[in-house]
């Protein structure tokens, strides 16, 4: 969330035209003889060459069976909902400057009503085992839906640059989603061309499996994952160790509000090879523990890409030892695998804050308990109430 200081009153940064309606019959245009839609299509999304268009970073339709039946029926009642709002866009085409707009606003709505108009879901009825699609409608219900007017705004670009101009969208695309709100991989996703995200989207097609992190694409419903490797990058970039340092900000907290500030910044050569090297250390760690420790298979993975349970107290271990603990982390997954109730226990005495967020002094609580542990195990379980096993492997 932005932090807004009026000392100055901000300039205007995008031009809008005066709305005007547009209805849904325009909009879903159909041509029978190919069978598809030809100024708006929903399912195209990043490979739509039509007018209106679904930007990369939105996100899927998110609405339950009841909130779209709710839509159908209010757009059949003719009552009113919000409009649409439109990002232009100029492109060159054959020598020829083509307009199209991305739908920053309102994706959702036109992309269900779609979906009824193309009999993709039926409305339900009174009568036993009878439903109504939109085909079955009587013709003038049909019209009666095709002329439904919405309102259609739209931006033109007032920045100095193009690059500006997306920088403008992403914040407005933030601020207008007031339904279901964004999640942090939306938000981290809507700047999905920013440095540190691009960097986070390569690492997670390199090594997603070994995170447990399902490849993310432009069409993937859910981006999950992309949070965390972001927070990863993040805390290896920027995050600083020392303890008797000010903490400002949640240095090592994945959560967008708290890397916002670092997404744009640019990441060289170097910087990538830090966040690699620190990865094959991560990664090398659960690599070499499955093989001390094979895994049963019946047994479930561990959620390795956890910034707050493993990655941070982890990463903080490897910049302030220089790498010379990864026996002990190798062990202490082992013990987690091993006994359930391991990793709650070792934690016992601290208080909720201490054992789960993702502040610098909240890791260091559970890194120190951690190391406690491992310099006498016996009298720190008894002190604290640990329980562990002892696996010979």
């Amino acid at each position: 969330m932005c932090e807004y200081n009026f000392d100055e009153i901000p300039n205007e940064l995008m031009d809008r035209e005066e709305p005007t309606s547009i209805t849904l019959r325009e909009l879903f245009k159909f041509d029978k003889v190919t069978k598809s839609y030809t100024k708006f299509d929903a399912r195209a999304r990043s490979t739509s060459k039509l007018l209106y268009r679904i930007p990369e970073h939105q996100r899927f339709p998110q609405w339950n069976k009841q909130q779209k039946l709710g839509l159908i029926d209010t757009v059949l009642r003719n009552y009113t909902m919000s409009g649409i709002v439109l990002s232009e866009k100029i492109v060159m085409k054959n020598g020829k400057m083509v307009k199209y707009y991305d739908i920053e606003d309102g994706q959702s709505r036109l992309s269900i009503l779609q979906d009824f108009h193309a009999c993709r879901f039926d409305l339900p009825t009174m009568m036993e085992n009878e439903s109504m699609t939109f085909d079955t409608l009587d013709l003038d219900i049909q019209n009666r839906f095709l002329d439904y007017k919405i309102t259609k705004e739209i931006i033109k670009n007032k920045a100095r640059s193009l690059e500006e101009y997306e920088d403008n969208i992403h914040e407005m695309f933030e601020r207008l989603q007031g339904g279901k709100r964004l999640t942090d991989d939306d938000k981290y996703w809507n700047r999905n061309t920013s440095p540190l995200v691009d960097l986070a989207i390569s690492i997670i097609k390199t090594y997603g499996y070994d995170f447990n992190i399902t490849k993310i694409t432009s069409s993937s419903k859910k981006k999950k994952g992309l949070t965390n490797i972001c927070g990863l990058i993040g805390g290896i970039l920027y995050g600083d160790p020392d303890i008797n340092i000010p903490e400002k900000n949640i240095q090592y907290s994945p959560a967008f509000r708290h890397q916002l500030k670092n997404i744009s910044k640019g990441i060289n050569t170097d910087n990538k090879k830090l966040v690699f090297k620190f990865i094959d250390y991560y990664l090398n760690i659960i690599r070499e523990m499955y093989s001390l420790f094979p895994k049963d298979k019946n047994e479930k993975n561990l959620d390795f890409k956890n910034n707050a349970k493993y990655i941070n107290m982890i990463m903080i271990d490897y910049k302030i030892n220089n790498n010379k603990n990864k026996d002990i982390w190798i062990d202490f997954f082992i013990n987690i695998r091993a006994n359930e109730k391991f990793l709650n226990s070792i934690y016992n005495n601290l208080s909720s804050t201490q054992s789960r967020a993702n502040s610098r002094a909240a890791i260091y609580c559970r890194l120190n308990r951690v190391k406690e542990f491992y310099r006498d195990k016996a009298i720190t379980s008894k002190e604290h109430g640990i329980v562990y096993t002892n696996i010979d492997y």
